[in-house]
């Protein structure tokens, strides 16, 4: 028995232009010329596998889709035949303002990615220019000295603008930024909005890390009140009320390179950089400056 999940999925790789044959397919996440996708039904809808080497992620293959793991489900359908409702419609376009492709957000929450062909819906962006939120209003910004915020969702950026800023996003949510859209913001003054948890703080690291040498200047800031900028500003903050975000630092065991190197702390780092606030000094391994055990922060170590 083939279950609506499965038919859904079948469906995807095919828009895809992934050739599908029987309980095979080829895998949308890497240069599959062998089949290597297995697909099925499961017992609470389908399943897939890839046996291309150590296998692609089933989150790399639902992106290549633009699918999410509800998709997998055979979850019942409501009562407009969907499962979801489309409550918000957010339109991508390039500098000229020509569409490159829709976000289209759903409750129960979810996010799905479509480009139109010949008036049809395609549901993924292959082959699609990725580009910023609102990115005609961007680059003006840009070209007239005025700073642009980066929230983390399409709801934040417009509630951002009706508080009197440029702001922008990338597609898909955190963890999809990519190095490309920070060309845009160079020379620009910008403002991150991160999300107050963990995957919203690394996103804005990410940006932030991107942006480095690119934009006049980079702040991380975070809501005072809710998870959000959306939450924040329907609170009734500011934008000036906004909290000075401090992200936790990651450390790593990878040793550290040989020679001077320059170490930047950031508050209230933790115990094992032994630093004490805003700090930055030159120091060689193995010297008395020279942390102990060979542990760093790959975000807060950079060599000149």
């Amino acid at each position: 028995m083939t279950g609506p999940a499965l038919t859904r999925l079948r469906r995807a790789l095919e828009d895809h232009g992934c050739r599908v044959r029987g309980s095979s397919a080829q895998c949308p996440a890497h240069d599959d010329r062998q089949a290597s996708l297995s697909i099925g039904q499961g017992n609470a809808g389908a399943v897939l596998k890839c046996h291309a080497g150590n296998g692609c992620a089933t989150d790399d293959i639902l992106e290549a889709l633009s699918l999410s793991a509800a998709d997998l489900l055979d979850e019942p359908r409501a009562r407009n035949g969907r499962g979801y409702e489309v409550t918000a419609t957010y339109c991508y376009t390039d500098e000229a303002g020509v569409p490159q492709f829709y976000a289209e957000r759903r409750t129960p929450k979810d996010f799905r990615q479509y480009h139109v062909v010949n008036g049809r819906k395609v549901w993924n962006l292959s082959g699609v220019r990725r580009v910023l939120y609102q990115l005609p209003k961007v680059t003006a910004a840009v070209a007239a000295g005025q700073a642009v915020w980066i929230a983390e969702g399409e709801k934040d950026v417009l509630a951002l603008e009706a508080a009197g800023v440029t702001a922008t996003c990338n597609p898909m949510g955190a963890g999809k930024w990519r190095d490309e859209y920070a060309g845009p913001l160079a020379g620009a003054d910008v403002v991150i909005v991160a999300d107050r948890d963990d995957a919203g703080r690394a996103h804005a690291a990410a940006v932030a890390r991107s942006l480095a040498g690119k934009a006049a200047s980079v702040r991380v800031v975070e809501a005072a009140e809710g998870k959000d900028a959306a939450d924040h500003l329907a609170a009734g903050h500011g934008l000036d009320e906004f909290a000075v975000s401090t992200p936790r630092a990651v450390h790593t065991s990878t040793p550290p390179r040989r020679g001077p190197m320059t170490r930047t702390f950031s508050p209230g780092c933790c115990a094992t950089c032994g630093c004490a606030g805003w700090s930055a000094r030159t120091a060689t391994p193995g010297s008395p400056t020279w942390p102990s055990p060979a542990r760093y922060s790959t975000t807060r170590y950079r060599w000149p």
